[in-house]
């Protein structure tokens, strides 16, 4: 579960303030419990913020950038390795 920590300590870096599931540290997190916290809103906003998405120089415009990874997210197999590929430390 060290996927877990690292994308955990990433998201508290960069605002995430609910740390645990339950009063269960990240390391202890079930698969449900994981996906639970990668694909809430709170969370995704504090890696991807809350700015228009961009990408090859076009603005999506309405188009959050939290809100854009994560319908990424849905589709990736390794999750966890996807947030840590697309957010910065």
């Amino acid at each position: 579960m060290k996927l877990v920590n690292k994308v955990v300590n990433r998201a508290i870096k960069k605002g995430w303030k609910n740390t645990e599931v339950r009063g269960i540290p990240p390391g202890e997190w079930t698969e449900a419990e994981i996906s639970h916290v990668i694909f809430s809103h709170d969370f995704a906003k504090a890696l991807w913020g809350e700015k228009d998405h961009e990408a090859r120089g076009l603005v999506f415009a309405n188009f959050a950038n939290w809100k854009y990874h994560l319908t990424k997210l849905v589709l990736e197999e390794k999750r966890l390795e996807y947030i840590l590929k697309n957010t910065k430390t």
